[in-house]
């Protein structure tokens, strides 16, 4: 089976709050080469991106695009320390009954006790992401590979139609 060596597969997948992207190009190349673009935090995965490519693409120069989109603004999330907000609003109400005080207790009351929020950075699962990475990695290779099966495929028609049109002058001319 003739297949093109041009072709296109893209990927993505949803990861928590996060959007994984895979994109992959293939050209005409005398050898396997492939070339990884990547965030820092997936370098260690390199050779397994390679090995998962090399199962489907044995020729040609293979360009890959790995991107992750955070959703949320810089990562972050919030923890709040519920027991000691729970406290906070247990002495509210007792202040409250204590000096006979009639104004109701607000949220701004409690949003005050700055000590019972922290603003965290979200930690990646890395183990979890690396294998929805490599899936998705695996998912875009074999669009991309279908693509080339595809256009192979119509490589192949056109090859038989010139064969076919040069048989018929060859057969016109030679008589």
């Amino acid at each position: 089976m003739i297949k093109s060596m041009t072709g296109f597969g893209r990927a993505t997948k949803q990861y928590h709050h996060s959007t994984l992207h895979i994109e992959m190009k293939s050209v005409n190349h005398r050898f396997s080469d492939q070339i990884i673009r990547m965030p820092k935090q997936f370098l260690y995965l390199e050779e397994q991106i390679k090995k998962i490519i090399s199962n489907y693409i044995h020729r040609g120069r293979v360009e890959v695009f790995v991107s992750l989109e955070d959703e949320e603004k810089r990562g972050q999330e919030m923890i709040v320390d519920w027991p000691l907000l729970d406290q906070y609003y247990q002495l509210l109400h007792q202040l409250k009954d204590k000096y006979s005080i009639e104004e109701p207790i607000s949220l701004r009351d409690l949003l005050n006790q700055e000590e019972c929020f922290q603003i965290v950075e979200r930690e990646l699962d890395m183990e979890e992401l690396s294998e929805v990475l490599l899936t998705t990695v695996e998912e875009a290779v074999v669009q991309l590979n279908n693509m080339r099966t595809i256009e192979g495929l119509e490589l192949s028609k056109d090859l038989e139609n010139n064969l076919k049109q040069t048989e018929t002058w060859v057969e016109n001319y030679s008589h």
